[in-house]
Parts: C-alpha cells; sequence; structure tokens
C-alpha cells in the first residue's frame, strides 16, 4: 500500500522503485530461507 500511495498520490516514483525492490528482496530472502531449512521435506516429495 505504501508503494501505491508513493506512486499515485506524491508522484514518487524513485522512492517507491527503492522501497518496491527491499520488498522484493525481503520476500526472496524469506523464501530461499524456507526452502533451505525445509529441503529435507521437500525431497521427499519428489521421490519416484
Amino acid at each position: 500500500m505504501e508503494v501505491y500511495r508513493l506512486m499515485i498520490t506524491r508522484f514518487n516514483w524513485p522512492l517507491a522503485t527503492a522501497l518496491s525492490f527491499v520488498v522484493l528482496a525481503v520476500v526472496l530472502t524469506s523464501v530461499g530461507a524456507l526452502f533451505y531449512l525445509f529441503r529435507d521435506r521437500l525431497g521427499d516429495a519428489y521421490v519416484d
């Protein structure tokens, strides 16, 4: 919501873009950490 507010109401595109990249980095890091922590359990799901 903050990114939307910065882009639409305040027209602060550079700050909104930077905030978007921060959010993206946090999400990708979190997903990567979860895959790393649960790699043993996920491996069992793909065994033939």
